[in-house]
């Protein structure tokens, strides 16, 4: 499985307020901590030339971000039309994670998921112009985005990763997409003691160090 890119396009953000982000996204019921796999914190517009790790905990240091306040669609267009690279860097082009002001301010981020298209679906136009639009790998540049709270995120990317649950599974699809271009999550579901009590050891560990308030 690849590793997911996280986009960090807030303009306001310290290195306790991303610990404390990704210790909340990390999956301590199927992912060892640290882990061997899952979020990678991108603020470089160059991306690594092989897979880099898992970013780990705490983070201490932050480099100011290329994506500061780049939207939904800038973001799509960069992974559009970095296919290749990401490819060869073992991160993920089909999903992918943007850390927002708002989602950093409120405990969510915004999963992205490539929008490819269905030969059977009705609801394609062959006028529309931006289904007709082609990235890099061939296929189209649609995406489906969705805010999320930080704990569920692994869990939306993984299903998403292996094709377990759509899109539509994760979202209210009568509200449809809202004013910002992200869909409303639907899923509620609550963290096992026992991975509650994983999450909570990590977390008293790092207050203990000074690295999140």
């Amino acid at each position: 499985m690849a590793n997911w890119v996280v986009f960090l396009t807030a303009s306001n953000v310290d290195a306790k307020a991303l610990t404390r982000a990704f210790l909340a996204m990390h999956d301590f019921e199927f992912n060892e901590y640290p882990p061997s796999w899952g979020f990678v914190l991108t603020t470089s517009k160059t991306l690594p030339a092989s897979k880099p790790p898992p970013t780990t905990l705490p983070i201490t240091t932050l480099q100011a971000s290329e994506y500061e306040n780049l939207s939904l669609s800038e973001i799509n267009a960069f992974v559009r039309s970095h296919e290749q690279a990401l490819s060869a860097a073992d991160l993920s082009h089909e999903q992918w994670v943007v850390l927002d002001q708002a989602g950093l301010e409120g405990g969510t981020c915004v999963v992205f998921d490539h929008w490819l298209r269905d030969e059977d679906d009705d609801d394609d136009d062959d006028d529309d112009d931006e289904d007709e639009d082609e990235g890099a790998g061939g296929g189209n540049d649609r995406f489906r985005a969705c805010r999320v709270p930080w704990k569920q995120a692994h869990s939306m990317l993984s299903n998403l990763d292996i094709a377990n649950m759509d899109f539509e599974d994760f979202v209210d699809e009568d509200a449809g997409a809202e004013a910002d271009g992200t869909w409303k999550f639907t899923m509620d579901e609550e963290e096992s003691t026992k991975v509650g009590e994983k999450r909570k050891k990590v977390e008293d560990e790092l207050r203990a160090g000074g690295y999140i308030e």
